[in-house]
């Protein structure tokens, strides 16, 4: 049951806050136990997505020899998700096509702070939608290395190797892809695949620089963009502070320096911050847009609410005490509108305190 609800609250949440994803038609309890780290209740979540077409699906024929019925997926694939690639070079197109929507999705995970924590090639979809939030968690007080799972005691898909996993995936699909190339054609292609492959980072990154563009309320392009979302996350490892509310309490900051007190109030940047801070207002003075429109679109988009960990197990914890679905429903209808601030919801915006925190999560599914 616990997955089941950890699933539902957070891919409702990713949904809702513009990230690509399978959402949850519905949790039924089982009535049956099922046995992991302890005796838990059963439950089955029904998850919609745009397909169930994974990597690995493909793996699975190529396993089997079935290059048969490879075909015809590849062919379903193209026709329901990709129906603009048509004529030359299809394979290799679309083979571009899902990595350009995976560099997208993992860049959108990047910005809000979240970690997969179980991304084999089972877990890519096609679709580039997000799937499978067995051990899944979000960051509070920033780390780039951040670990949840407590199965990865490798790091393995820590949260910043989730674009290293994603590109392994994608060699696997081209692996299997291949495998429909004639062999006068092969080695052409596979030329194009690690051309296309040795793209991906760049994709990534690229997007990346673009969405912090859009959360630190620059509406142009500069090439001194990426020091400065460097020198940002930069400074957030270094003094560990909340990753969502950091970004959020930037947006409340005016360029004319008399809401200073907003962010000192909550973290202790110091004097590189200061720096990072005269570094973006130059920024925001050389594009000249009104400060009015500059934060409107910092507060759409930069969440204020998310799934936080240790939310997302108070909301287990009272399912399992028998004591009903009161707080699961709550938080879900705080997520519903990640944006906004809420009137007498702070508790779901706050950080967790230390005997909140959860530093360990379990698939369970």
């Amino acid at each position: 049951l616990g997955p089941v609800l950890r699933e539902y609250i957070v891919s409702e949440s990713m949904y809702m806050m513009g990230v690509p994803t399978t959402r949850a038609l519905g949790a039924v309890s089982t009535g049956s136990n099922v046995y992991r780290e302890s005796i838990l209740p059963g439950a089955i979540l029904t998850r919609v997505a745009k397909s169930h077409i994974r990597v690995g699906t493909c793996e699975y024929f190529v396993a089997n020899g079935n290059y048969d019925a490879l075909r015809v997926l590849i062919e379903y694939v193209c026709e329901r998700h990709f129906p603009q690639i048509l004529g030359k070079n299809k394979i290799v197109r679309l083979f571009r096509a899902v990595c350009s929507r995976q560099a997208d999705l993992i860049a959108r995970w990047v910005m809000v702070g979240f970690v997969h924590g179980v991304m084999n090639t089972d877990n890519m979809l096609l679709s580039g939608e997000t799937v499978d939030y067995g051990p899944c968690a979000f960051i509070d007080g920033y780390q780039k290395n951040a670990v949840f799972s407590s199965i990865d005691v490798n790091g393995r898909y820590a949260y910043n190797r989730q674009i290293d996993m994603a590109e392994w995936n994608l060699g696997c699909f081209a692996e299997c892809l291949i495998k429909l190339i004639s062999e006068d054609e092969r080695i052409d292609t596979i030329e194009m695949f690690k051309d296309v492959l040795n793209q991906f980072r760049k994709m990534y990154q690229d997007r990346c620089l673009s969405l912090f563009r859009k959360k630190v309320g620059l509406f142009t392009e500069d090439s001194g963009d990426i020091k400065l979302m460097n020198m940002w996350f930069s400074i957030l490892q270094d003094t560990g502070s909340d990753f969502t509310l950091s970004f959020r309490r930037l947006a409340d900051i005016s360029v004319d320096d008399s809401n200073n007190c907003v962010l000192d109030k909550y973290f202790s940047f110091g004097t590189e911050f200061d720096e990072w801070l005269c570094r973006w207002r130059n920024r925001c003075d050389l594009e000249g847009y009104p400060q009015a429109e500059r934060q409107n679109m910092m507060y759409m988009t930069n969440p204020i609410y998310i799934p936080r960990n240790h939310l997302i197990e108070m909301a287990i914890n009272e399912a399992y005490s028998g004591s009903g679905l009161g707080y699961f429903n709550e938080l879900i209808d705080v997520l519903k509108n990640p944006f906004e601030w809420q009137k007498g919801k702070d508790e779901f915006l706050r950080p967790p305190s230390q005997d909140e925190l959860v530093e360990v999560t379990y698939c369970g599914t």
